[in-house]
């Protein structure tokens, strides 16, 4: 396919000043600046004077021509005027940058370096000029900056979102077999953009400054103690507790496994191979997490709890990609989002609970796509009729009731029909016979109402138990929503979530008596603690809270006596050196995490 040519249309700078006060300024690494002239008249075998000389590299007006050296201001015709420049970052390490005095003749290479800063400058001392900067510049490579025409009346600077240097955008699928399921069609990428302009060339510091403040923006943030007591965050996330390690572990993994990229910047790799050494890049299901598991819940809670600057860059960024990236903003699958893989897009799953809204607060459930399509038996019917769809109660759900608790906090335009769908589809749940245990159900797209699932018109009772039910974000959705209702939360619907909190991990014969039959073969127990946890405090049962704690450090995912450490591993057994903690998987990060976190605020008073 083509070159992605969607550069920013090329800013125009009239430019008034000597070629010898026109000015150029490229941002490089760590607040470095490259400073040249359009003219320069520094390191000529003839020196015009110290005054002269400093006056343009500061970005000065250079005094007054009869004040040269004239061996020097009688030969400036001799001397050429660099009309265009050019920096190009192709990859993550480094950066190239080049001049030529005019198109058609050679380019002239400029000694490059690694991290770019992404900030360009062209104007004159006295007439000034203008800034573009690109954040993340280098991140997202491959991006690029050019000037053009500085040797005229009027110059321009172009910032490239993706370089044209660069090889063709690649969207095509990595391997056959998927039937269209593989398709980018619908997927985004934003860039963002800062433009200053200036009545005089400034100063290499102060851009410098602005280089810094393009890749890192003022954040206003409330106090930490208003947000808990505004609750607008939910109430679970505030009690201490060390998961620095993982949060640490992973920003180290993103800059060691170089994970950037136009497409990739802001995620993080799902499983790792305790062979190669490696995270499982090219294995489908295992490479990109694509938010499998919520990790995004546990950066940014840990950052509420710490507020820590580097947590917040780094859940921005990680948010801003699946929230791009990985959801389809266009086409079929809108609102919906690509389970992990290989490419961004390359799982045939397209579900909700990927794109789930409480990652993001933003959010309208649009359309779904039947996950289950390929496991599903034929004589199950997925729509019962034009209005009605099957849903997962919890794992759709969620991401369904996010979006509506969100719209109708802001009172935004449909507050209303986003209450009104909330709380019919809670009493929907509630009427269920096996509530959330009941696993599917039809629901209106038009009025919100819940009815049993197709297998059981009759709602005489069904059990469809799923581990990944409630682990994208369910427990914290159900946890605003009992904070926002208070005293008058529905208390049918608060028995049946109760329910599924204290069965889930319960013993088979407690799950044979009260449904019938058992659960079957489930997993993520360790992340279900907070289940547990949550029936516990709300029924102040000590016991209970003893089973979730004894579910946290004895079941599955991270161990108690897990190394919580990292080892080097170097020499020929790697491309380059890392440090690697092969027994971390992103799942049991995201699950472990929100678990510690929760289990805390809700049972730490029952802590062994």
């Amino acid at each position: 396919m083509s070159h992605l040519e969607q550069s920013v249309s090329s800013a125009s700078i009239p430019l008034e000043d000597e070629f010898y006060d026109r000015h150029i300024r490229i941002a490089g690494v760590d607040g470095g600046i490259l400073n040249e002239a359009v003219q320069g008249i520094t390191g000529l075998r003839r020196d015009p004077g110290q005054a002269v000389r400093t006056a343009q590299y500061e970005g000065k007006k250079t005094p007054a021509l009869d004040t040269w050296d004239t061996r020097v201001s009688s030969r400036l015709k001799w001397i050429p005027a660099w009309n265009d420049y050019s920096l190009t970052q192709l990859s993550s390490d480094g950066f190239t940058l080049e001049e030529r005095t005019r198109a058609g003749q050679s380019w002239i290479n400029i000694p490059g370096s690694t991290h770019a800063g992404g900030l360009v400058y062209l104007g004159g001392a006295t007439k000034g000029g203008l800034a573009l900067g690109l954040r993340n510049f280098w991140k997202q490579y491959p991006s690029q900056l050019d000037i053009s025409n500085a040797a005229t009346d009027v110059g321009s600077i172009t910032v490239w979102l993706y370089s044209p240097a660069a090889q063709p955008l690649g969207t095509r699928p990595f391997h056959n077999g998927l039937g269209g399921y593989d398709s980018p069609h619908g997927v985004a990428k934003t860039s963002e953009l800062f433009l200053f302009g200036f009545e005089s060339t400034p100063g290499s510091d102060s851009l410098a400054t602005l280089t810094e403040h393009i890749n890192s923006p003022p954040v206003l943030v409330a106090d930490r103690d208003h947000i808990v007591k505004s609750e607008a965050l939910g109430a679970y996330w505030q009690s201490p507790n060390n998961l620095n390690f993982v949060a640490q572990f992973y920003q180290g993994q993103v800059s060691q496994r170089k994970w950037y990229g136009f497409w990739d910047h802001g995620d993080v790799m799902h499983t790792h191979d305790v062979a190669r050494h490696e995270w499982r890049y090219d294995v489908g299901s295992y490479a990109w997490d694509n938010s499998e598991l919520s990790p995004n819940l546990l950066f940014w809670n840990q950052f509420l709890r710490t507020g820590q600057a580097d947590l917040y860059r780094f859940a921005e960024a990680h948010t801003r990609h699946t929230g791009e990236t990985d959801v389809y903003h266009l086409g079929p699958w809108k609102g919906l989002e690509t389970r992990h893989g290989v490419l961004h897009w390359s799982d045939s799953s397209k579900q909700i609970r990927i794109s789930q809204p409480q990652y993001r607060k933003v959010y309208y459930y649009l359309t779904v796509v039947d996950p289950r399509r390929k496991v599903r038996a034929a004589n199950i019917t997925y729509v019962a009729d034009s209005k009605a769809l099957l849903i997962d109660v919890g794992l759709d759900w969620s991401g369904q009731a996010a979006a509506w608790l969100i719209e109708w906090e802001r009172r935004g335009p449909r507050w209303q029909e986003a209450k009104s769908k909330l709380l019919e589809t809670m009493k929907g749940i509630a009427n269920l016979k096996n509530g959330f245990v009941t696993g599917e159900a039809l629901y209106n797209l038009y009025n919100g109402t819940i009815s049993p699932p197709s297998q059981d018109p009759s709602n005489k009772r069904v059990v469809q138990v799923s581990h990944l039910t409630a682990v994208f974000g369910l427990v914290e959705v159900i946890a605003e929503l009992t904070t926002h209702f208070g005293d008058v939360f529905p208390a049918d619907f608060e028995q049946a979530w109760l329910d599924y909190c204290y069965y889930f991990s319960a013993t088979q014969a407690e799950q044979q008596a009260r449904y019938g039959e058992v659960f079957g073969k489930l997993n993520l127990y360790q992340g279900h603690s907070r289940l547990t946890a949550y029936a516990a405090n709300k029924l102040n049962n000590a016991t209970l809270a003893a089973r979730a704690w004894n579910e946290l450090y004895n079941t599955d995912g991270f161990k108690a006596d897990a190394p919580w450490k990292i080892e080097r591993v170097d020499g020929s057994k790697v491309l380059f050196p890392v440090d690697e903690a092969a027994w971390v998987s992103t799942n049991d990060v995201g699950q472990y995490g929100m678990a510690a976190i929760e289990n805390l605020a809700l049972i730490g008073e029952y802590l062994p």
